[in-house]
């Protein structure tokens, strides 16, 4: 599941929450701090996987 990255407008707390690509649309988010729901979506840097295992084998 994905990571999300979220700030406070009131408080400013930044935090992250792990949820489903469906979940990102319909949870509402609150502030873990303030418990205000006036909170935004960071863009976060993603990770990519490659599907290179890091096996170097012998080409023949």
């Amino acid at each position: 599941m994905p990571l999300y990255e979220f700030e406070c407008s009131k408080c400013g707390h930044r935090f992250d929450r792990v949820l489903t690509l469906s979940e990102v649309e319909t949870v509402k988010v609150t502030c873990p701090q303030c418990r205000s729901a006036k909170v935004k979506k960071l863009m976060s840097a993603g990770t990519i996987k490659t599907g290179w295992d890091g096996y170097a084998g012998k080409v023949q």
